[in-house]
């Protein structure tokens, strides 16, 4: 691909919308779900127990490493390690 040709996918040229300022983005949640459901029945391939086991383990293994960090930068930023030290 060329550069050129490249260029306006990289900046969002494509499939960038055009909306007012201070305008909240498109909601497609409902939508989204929907398509989501439908592409996971539509697919013809069965997971065992342990595919099961397995990303349940990583969806809350995500969910506790994210809250950790976030409560970590909580943390921080109330008590005050990320000030800037001026003396």
């Amino acid at each position: 691909m060329c550069v050129d040709t490249a260029l306006p996918l990289l900046n969002g040229g494509l499939f960038h919308e055009e909306r007012p300022p201070n305008s909240s983005p498109p909601r497609h949640s409902w939508r989204d779900a929907l398509v989501a459901v439908y592409a996971w029945n539509s697919v013809d391939v069965e997971m065992s127990i342990h595919g099961y086991i397995a990303m349940i383990l990583a969806i809350v293994f995500s969910l506790v490493i994210g809250c950790g960090l976030m409560a970590l930068m909580f943390y921080s930023s109330r008590h005050g390690y990320d000030d800037i030290d001026r003396h």
